[in-house]
């Protein structure tokens, strides 16, 4: 746990010493004045311990989920992991039961991999969809830079139908051309982000809805740098009511809302310990 304080810690101190930089500097420059949204993720990284930015993304708009599907999930995660660690979590404004569409204002933040600067001020990053997708020369190195840099990304497949896996597929292969064939290795049960705060090394990867790959991750010199899931986990975080998906065994696939939670607390402790 000291190593997590301290990770938090750092982040807040910079971001607080940052702002109060962007702040003098407005005053000299018009155009420092001009980036209010640089100065309220400044402003949010020194008065929350947590934030998950949602990726904005362009994918096959013949399927229904699109980026923003759900956002009640991102709520009911960070929720659930500040009551696990006592931690001071931005909220996500939607405010619909079960599943939904948000609007970029009710997300507590929205990010692109058009933003090189922006995405590299947080230490981590989720992304969803249904359908296949594809990133231009840019975005796929700006990807490249933010894992580098030590970011983490969290890829979860929100399930096409009974069985398709596109967004799965088209993360794979988007993470191997960037990095390469042997870059996106299978995740054991036995490494920490299936215990670190739960112990999720019986149940594995907790699998909600669709075709259950196991967990697998891009390692930049052993660390875990994005974590790549076909399980829906997203959809778990939603189904807090236990109507949808996920639903211990009633649902389509054989894990609930708890196991997704747990996972994905685990996952934003490995991110910010790392």
């Amino acid at each position: 746990m000291s190593d997590i304080i301290t990770r938090r810690g750092f982040i807040k101190t910079t971001a607080a010493a940052a702002s109060l930089a962007v702040a003098g500097e407005s005053m000299a420059n018009p155009e420092y004045a001009r980036d209010m949204r640089k100065q309220q993720d400044l402003a949010d990284l020194a008065n929350y311990d947590i934030l998950l930015p949602r990726v904005k993304f362009a994918s096959d708009r013949r399927v229904t989920d699109h980026w923003n599907s759900h956002p009640r999930a991102d709520r009911n995660l960070l929720r659930r992991l500040s009551e696990v660690i006592r931690c001071k979590v931005k909220d996500v404004r939607f405010r619909g039961a079960g599943l939904g569409y948000a609007k970029d204002s009710d997300f507590n933040t929205i990010v692109t991999f058009d933003d090189t600067e922006r995405i590299c001020r947080f230490p981590m990053l989720f992304m969803t969809s249904e359908g296949y997708y594809k990133f231009n020369g840019h975005q796929k190195q700006s990807m490249k830079t933010y894992l580098e840099r030590g970011g983490f990304l969290i890829m979860d497949d929100c399930i096409h139908g009974r069985n398709a896996d596109y967004f799965y597929r088209s993360s794979m292969s988007l993470l191997t051309e960037i990095f390469g064939n042997d870059a996106v290795q299978s995740v054991s049960r036995d490494h920490e982000v299936f215990h670190n705060v739960f112990d999720l090394g019986d149940t594995g990867l907790p699998w909600c809805n669709g075709q259950n790959h196991g967990a697998k991750g891009l390692f930049l010199d052993n660390r875990l740098a994005a974590f790549l899931s076909s399980t829906d986990i997203h959809c778990g975080w939603t189904d807090d009511t236990g109507q949808f998906y996920g639903r211990n065994g009633r649902g389509p696939g054989h894990s609930g809302h708890d196991k997704a939670i747990e996972m994905g607390v685990n996952l934003l402790m490995y991110a910010m310990s790392h």
